[in-house]
């Protein structure tokens, strides 16, 4: 009697457990190509997460590198964020659904430091549905590969390929192919204008 009261007690214990697990397994949205020096993610209980190569990433985390230390990770809809030293970027909202397009949605915050973006599917099908906000503008894209600053109050913008959408309350600017410019810079509360160049660092 007792084994079979405690099979039983087992066997649920799994049947709770199961939708945990596949709940967990739900929220990851990529994983770390590569890692250099110290690179953590943090979540809203700001438990910090040491990240290495092939670490998950997950939804609504922030990824943080500190000096001398860089990051790239690829999401699964094939976007690469690479990171430079002394950065903070967080996952705010992220789904991505190869059958269903329209649900997809790429929304992400550039607290602090520098990044650069290589789009994926999500930009590319549904451009509308990627965002990239910091408290100096919200940066929308058209299919393409660029590159953030924030510097000195102030975000410094590059675009490689495609079309960077560089918008604030102030005004809109458009840069990349096409553009005018192939760069643009914006102080708070400024409308974003064109520039020649970026700083590197």
């Amino acid at each position: 009697m007792k084994t079979i009261i405690y099979t039983f007690l087992c066997s649920a214990f799994l049947l709770l457990a199961i939708p945990s697990l596949s709940l967990s397994q739900s929220d990851v949205i990529g994983k770390v190509i590569y890692a250099k020096g110290t690179v953590n993610a943090s979540s809203s209980s700001k438990t910090l997460r040491p990240l290495k190569r092939r670490s998950r990433v997950y939804e609504k985390e922030m990824i943080s590198t500190k000096d001398d230390s860089k990051a790239e990770v690829r999401l699964t809809d094939n976007t690469l964020v690479s990171l430079q030293p002394n950065t903070d970027y967080q996952l705010n909202e992220y789904t991505y659904d190869s059958k269903n397009p329209d649900n997809n949605k790429n929304v992400s915050t550039l607290i602090k430091g520098g990044l650069r973006t290589v789009t994926g599917l999500i930009a590319k099908k549904t451009p509308k549905h990627f965002k990239i906000k910091t408290s100096v503008a919200v940066i929308g894209v058209r299919g393409t590969d660029f590159r953030l600053l924030l510097k000195d109050k102030k975000l410094f913008v590059k675009a490689y390929s495609g079309v960077v959408a560089v918008t604030t309350k102030a005004g809109t600017i458009t840069i990349g192919d096409g553009q005018q410019h192939k760069c643009a810079s914006v102080a708070s509360g400024a409308a974003p204008a064109g520039a020649d160049a970026i700083p590197a660092k």
